[in-house]
This record gives C-alpha cells, structure tokens and sequence, in this order.
C-alpha cells in the first residue's frame, strides 16, 4: 500500500506523541522535501522530533512534473502542491491531508484522501487507540485549529482576489474614458 501524507497529519501526531499510529496502520508513509521542511520547521517552537527524524519508514521523495506544483501552488502551498503531485507520480492508494482546498483538489485529480480525524477513526477500528477524542484530543484541537487557519487563509485569499478584480476594471474604466476623451478631442479638431 502506497501512502503519501501533506503535513498536518504528521505534525499533529507528532505534537501528542503517537506517530506511531501512522507505522502501525500503513507500515510505510512518504512524504514531499516541502513536507519535511514544514515538519522539521517545528523545532524552532521547541517541537521534540526525534521521533520523526528517527522514523525509518517515513520516507522523502521529490515530485518530478515541478510544473504541475507550481500550477497547484497558486491555490495551494508547497507542501500540499508537492504532496498532491508525488500522490499521483505515485498512483499512491490514500493520500493523508486536511486541508479542504487540497483535499478538493486532489479528489479532482482522482486521489483518495483521508484526514487526520479519519486516521485516528481507523486506529480506533484496527485496536491502535481506545478512544478516537479521549486520547487524541489535543490532536483533534491542533486539527481544528489548522483547518481554521486554512479557512482563514482561504477567505484573505479570496478577498485578494476580488481587490485585484476590482483594481483591473476600474484600470479599464479609466483606459476606456481615456480613450473616449481622445476620440472627442480628435473629433473636435476636425
């Protein structure tokens, strides 16, 4: 079984200590380069990730269509954008990812994705955990509180775009009238 995960999966069990959930369920995970640096980004909040760093079985490839994440990076970021594309390099069978946008995205591209939430439910249904929000709840509120700031991140983004929409046609209106007072000034001259 094939499986590539974006980074909230990883980082959150990282955060409650049970990467080992992953291992257990799917033996063998990868991961894109812009994942791992978004992971290892969490030393710098004195994140423990020795656990991570010793993981033999969390491997690190590289997408090859470079073209393809940069498409997707501009609705997306890069370690979504990679994690998608090496997903379908891969023909992987379940892609772990949270993000909603992504998650769209790559069910477009045809992809299966579970999250961290349907990660946990499938530890719970293969005996790995006891309880999918007792034990795991702090894993719950990271998830929560990313897919937020997704939200959040989403919504600006979206604002951005109607600012630049409105920019470009007032720039338009502007040119138009423009080029009406230079129709009637030539009109005016003969």
């Amino acid at each position: 079984m094939i499986i590539v995960s974006d980074t909230s999966p990883v980082s959150n069990l990282i955060l409650i200590r049970r990467l080992d959930i992953l291992q257990k369920l799917f033996s063998e995970i990868i991961v894109p380069p812009a994942v791992d640096a978004e992971i290892r980004a969490l030393r710098q909040l004195s994140i423990d990730l020795s656990e991570y760093e010793n993981a033999e079985w969390i491997k690190i490839s590289q997408p090859i269509n470079l073209k393809k994440v940069q498409t997707l990076q501009i609705k997306l970021d890069a370690g979504e954008a990679q994690a998608i594309v090496l997903a379908l390099e891969t023909n992987c069978d379940l892609l772990l990812m949270d993000e909603r946008i992504g998650i769209n995205i790559a069910r477009q591209e045809g992809l299966q994705t579970i999250g961290l939430v349907g990660v946990l439910i499938k530890a719970k249904e293969n005996g790995i955990i006891k309880q999918v929000f007792g034990g795991c709840r702090r894993a719950v509120e990271c998830f929560q509180s990313k897919r937020k700031d997704s939200e959040r991140r989403e919504r600006a983004n979206a604002r951005s775009g109607q600012r630049e929409v409105r920019q470009g046609q007032r720039r338009i209106r502007k040119s138009g009238r423009r080029s009406q007072i230079g129709t009637q000034k030539a009109g005016q001259e003969n």
